[in-house]
């Protein structure tokens, strides 16, 4: 199945588990590590996944493979056809299925939403240069919080939050009253979810409320390596952004359920405490090679879901855990 978390599949799950079935499942899902990877996992990904959350498990393991992943580049727009054509033949089909499903209740709204995503991304790329510029380039020390998709399955079901507004709300008030107050909060827009939802005027709202609306900026452009090189530390509730983050050996501070939250590479303490101590947080680098390589050959591979990779060309780099 593709993602463990959709209606039908909780419901094939409970059915497996319920009657002692001996079948196996197995789940794809978007990679852990983006791009180039797919997620190919037994029993469930992301919070239902059965990764040991052992440190121990990891620190001593070392992959005896080396390889060129080939690169996946351009795959948004296969992922918007391949959409359109989904929405198309639900609508088509369903009369067949009524009993059927659908995560998206409205599909005309999402459609319209996914039009008004391609041409808001290219707006904001031109609309928000300074912006980013700014913080780049600014001498202000700054934490970087990049949002997740509004409905997604990784806040419904992994973490303890109701909405992201509620996430938002509680990293604000946190730093309002914990962080260093020369130091900068970013949030960075998800890209899925332009055309689909705002947090522009909820966060000013709050910033005015706690006294920090100089302190904050949100983004709904930029590119999230760089964001994340600059940063003195992560939040998140559960984003692959924070694998990103551990490659740039980076304090990442988890609040909901994540495979890569573990100890010796996240950091355990409370949010408030994060704030003050990111900056002497190291990663595991033993725990961090032994783990990305555990990834590697147990449940990552090189590929797409949405468009052929070419074998003509390659990354130039050779994976290998030493080279993390």
């Amino acid at each position: 199945m593709f993602n463990d978390s959709f209606y039908i599949h909780r419901l094939v799950k409970d059915v497996i588990n319920k009657l002692n079935i001996d079948i196996s499942l197995y789940v794809f899902e978007r990679g852990y590590i983006r791009p180039n990877f797919i997620t190919f996992e037994k029993d469930g990904v992301n919070g239902n996944s059965k990764l040991p959350k052992d440190p121990n498990s990891y620190r001593n393991y070392r992959s005896c493979y080396r390889f060129m992943p080939y690169p996946v580049k351009g795959e948004d727009l296969y992922w918007y056809f391949y959409s359109v054509l989904f929405f198309l033949f639900y609508i088509i089909l369903y009369p067949f299925f009524p009993a059927s499903k659908l995560r998206y209740t409205n599909i005309f709204k999402a459609s319209i939403g996914y039009i008004f995503n391609v041409f808001k991304k290219n707006f904001y790329k031109l609309n928000e240069k300074p912006k980013v510029k700014f913080i780049l380039n600014s001498n202000k020390s700054y934490y970087f919080l990049p949002l997740q998709v509004y409905n997604d399955s990784q806040l419904r079901f992994h973490s303890p939050y109701k909405s992201i507004k509620e996430f938002i709300q509680e990293v604000l008030i946190s730093f309002s009253y914990s962080a260093p107050p020369d130091t900068l909060l970013v949030f960075k827009h998800h890209p899925m979810d332009i055309g689909f939802v705002c947090y522009k005027t909820f966060i000013e709202n709050l910033t005015k409320q706690y006294g920090i609306s100089e302190r904050v900026i949100y983004l709904k452009n930029g590119d999230i390596d760089t964001l994340v090189k600059k940063a003195i530390g992560i939040i998140t509730i559960n984003s692959t952004v924070g694998m990103t983050a551990l490659l740039h050996r980076k304090p990442v501070k988890v609040m909901g359920k994540a495979v890569y939250d573990i100890e010796g590479l996240t950091f355990k303490g409370s949010l408030d405490e994060f704030w003050r101590e990111a900056t002497n947080f190291r990663v595991d680098e033993d725990l961090l090679h032994g783990f990305f390589d555990y990834l590697f050959d147990h449940v990552l591979i090189n590929g797409s879901f949405y468009k052929r990779i070419s074998n003509k060309t390659h990354t130039g780099l050779i994976y290998n855990s030493s080279h993390l």
